[in-house]
């Protein structure tokens, strides 16, 4: 993830959602759902990638993750193992690629989910 000492600069954009969903709101909400986000990602791709591409996952992890998927073990597994692993350095950069316009499209079961992030907090 991104680290380094340095905490992750927060955009305007990202501000303005901290003011209206306050944070440690969002992130219990986000507790709350890893089963069920877990359940909706069918498949590794896209959602492995974008994470690595955002900088939440190291390359490490992504080939660790990417071992499980070979190895059969189950997909919806291996994406809550990534959630508890997001869990530690939770910020709003995880929904954002968590509920991006690419894993909107390709994980229609996440919709229902987004939707109680909107209406849940």
């Amino acid at each position: 993830p991104l680290s380094y000492g340095v905490p992750p600069r927060m955009s305007t954009e990202d501000q303005n959602l901290e003011d209206r969903f306050p944070l440690e709101s969002v992130f219990q909400h986000f507790k709350k759902y890893k089963v069920e986000i877990s359940k909706a990602i069918k498949k590794p791709f896209p959602f492995l990638e974008g994470l690595r591409d955002r900088g939440l996952i190291n390359d490490k992890m992504y080939e660790d993750l990417q071992d499980s998927c070979r190895n059969l073990i189950p997909i919806h597994k291996v994406v809550y193992r990534v959630l508890d692993q997001l869990e530690k350095t939770f910020d709003l950069m995880v929904l954002e690629a968590l509920f991006s316009e690419v894993n909107m499209e390709e994980y229609p079961d996440l919709e229902h989910i987004n939707r109680s992030f909107e209406n849940g907090i």
